[in-house]
């Protein structure tokens, strides 16, 4: 009997494994936006640091890359036969083809390793057509991309071995440049010439001089793909405002225009529909105190039955954004399983109890005093007491007495100190 205690000692609440969570971000009427908006990357990575794969995963930010690759695959093979044949125009215009296919598909190891192969082929073509300025800007690309690249040996010549070399050589002596990379919101992963150099904002030094293929992904955005030309000894800037995939925009839509709490909201439909189980969000006002920081709260909703599980605030220093990781491990907390929380330093913490919810249904918060220990007692107690009955009632009674002592000891400490937090949490938005 005595496994039986801890199991029921759970419930206290947790997310099941099996349920998601969603990051929203509500930015109030007359906030700065774009600054607002840069505590999302913080509060993502927060998110997932805590919560791992129960992070609701983003769909696919390049769709049509298979697509595209099949394409290029396709092409290429026409390009090779055609070269194979010494129908060398047809071949570099399949080549140049399955390179704007590719390129289109450059977003894993694999597809950058096809572009480049691309590259090659239609380097090969365009020196059998004439065309040498094309080649060699076509080698330079492929360097750039494999600089291990192997040409294929059954079109390539020696003079295209040649010509390849020589690409490596004439990046190698270039005089390079900077890049810089900048979006709204930030933290967009960025990915140049297929390579992952890191998140937006991004300052990139030493970048070969000339043309580059630049792609920005966001969880929930329409990722972008661009080609950025650094300048010889200057410095590049790439810039893109992110526009949200059309299932999150109904849900952010919603959530701009309608109170947290109604339990009915359009919001939380949409949310759903994205595959969530629960959402936590965040809504950024002004400070009306203080114009150098931001009002911030932290929400966590349990979508399915639209009830508000928890809930945290902290003023957040605007040139600090990474303050309010803080408020997402506070919200985090109650899900994580512990009905007390342990507020971080200078956030105003609270679980929710609506008014005609007990207070246990929150975790132990609101001022009352919690039924759980009793609910635990009353089937501890039997419990101990059948210990007794088969090892001895000495040894029963002073177990139940032991277990009642130490339940009523801890509950009655978490529900002061709840009952602190709720007086002490200062609801800046009316939430």
């Amino acid at each position: 009997m005595a496994p039986l205690l801890p199991l029921l000692l759970l419930g206290a609440g947790g997310l099941p494994d099996a349920q998601h969570v969603v990051l929203l971000v509500r930015v109030e009427p007359d906030t700065d936006a774009t600054a607002a908006l840069a505590l999302e990357s913080v509060a993502r990575k927060q998110l997932a640091d805590s919560l791992g794969t129960q992070v609701l995963p983003p769909p696919d930010p390049f769709p049509e890359a298979a697509a595209q690759r099949a394409e290029g695959e396709r092409l290429t093979t026409v390009a090779k036969e055609k070269a194979g044949a010494l129908e060398m125009a047809e071949a570099l215009d399949a080549a140049e083809a399955a390179v704007r296919a590719l390129e289109q598909a450059a977003v894993t190891p694999q597809g950058v390793k096809q572009l480049a192969e691309g590259h090659a082929l239609a380097m090969i073509a365009s020196t059998w057509n004439g065309k040498n300025a094309a080649a060699e800007e076509h080698a330079r690309r492929a360097y750039l991309l494999v600089p291990s690249l192997s040409l294929d040996k059954s079109i390539a010549t020696a003079d295209d071995e040649a010509l390849f070399k020589k690409a490596a050589k004439s990046v190698a002596a270039q005089q390079k440049g900077a890049l810089e990379v900048a979006s709204v919101p930030p933290g967009a992963q960025v990915f140049v010439d297929g390579q992952a150099l890191g998140q937006t904002p991004l300052a990139k030094k030493d970048m070969p001089a000339g043309p580059h293929l630049v792609q920005l992904v966001l969880p929930w955005r329409h990722a972008v793909m661009t080609e950025v030309t650094v300048s010889p000894g200057g410095v590049s800037r790439a810039e893109h405002t992110f526009k949200d995939l059309p299932r999150m925009e109904a849900v952010r839509t919603a959530l701009a225009k309608e109170p947290l709490k109604d339990k009915a909201g359009e919001w939380r439909k949409a949310a759903v529909e994205l595959g969530a189980d629960n959402a936590v969000v965040l809504v950024v006002a002004k400070d009306p105190k203080d114009a150098a920081r931001f009002s911030v709260s932290a929400h966590l909703f349990a979508l399915k039955d639209g009830a508000r599980r928890r809930r945290a605030e902290l003023a957040v220093p605007r040139d600090k954004p990474e303050e309010v990781a803080a408020l997402i491990k506070d919200v985090l907390d109650l899900a994580k399983g512990s009905g007390a929380s342990t507020a971080s330093p200078g956030v105003a913490s609270a679980p929710e109890v609506a008014p005609d919810e007990p207070a246990a249904a929150a975790g132990g918060g609101g001022g009352k005093p919690s039924l759980l220990p009793w609910i635990v007692v009353g089937v501890a107690v039997p419990a101990a007491i059948v210990l007794g009955l088969a090892g001895g009632a000495a040894v029963g009674a002073g177990a139940s007495s032991a277990i009642w002592f130490n339940l009523l000891q801890q509950q009655r400490a978490a529900d002061r100190a709840q009952a602190r937090r709720r007086q002490a949490a200062t609801t800046v938005l009316g939430y």
